[in-house]
């Protein structure tokens, strides 16, 4: 799981450009909520990540937005937040995190492809 910019994401995505429709619902969350961090990882990450939330965040107003694959398993992801200290918290534990994956490997992603294994 890799913390990134809207310019890198909107770069990633020239090939097969975000949907209008995600663009208008981020525009809106912008609004909506002070804080925002997008970054990319595979879905695996992603549900880590949710579950680390759970177990160390407890606001409500946690909204998601996936702006869709880059791959198989793969993209980009925005995290909306109303709360700093849960923001920053996030944004800490985001770039540390580390998945389990079903056939026993312990990794997280740096990017497309690029693997750190613990």
């Amino acid at each position: 799981m890799k913390i990134s910019t809207f310019s890198e994401m909107i770069q990633e995505y020239e090939v097969r450009p975000i949907d209008s429709d995600d663009l208008q619902e981020r525009d809106k969350l912008l609004g909506t909520h002070k804080y925002a961090i997008i970054f990319e990882a595979e879905f695996l990450e992603f549900e880590t990540l949710e579950q680390w939330i759970k177990a160390n965040i407890t606001e409500e107003s946690l909204t998601f937005l996936f702006y869709g694959k880059l791959d198989y398993d793969y993209g980009f992801f925005e995290l909306f937040v109303d709360n700093k200290s849960h923001f920053e918290k996030i944004e800490t534990i985001i770039p540390t995190l580390y998945t389990t994956y079903p056939n026993g490997e312990t990794l997280k992603t740096n990017g497309y492809k690029d693997f750190i294994y613990r």
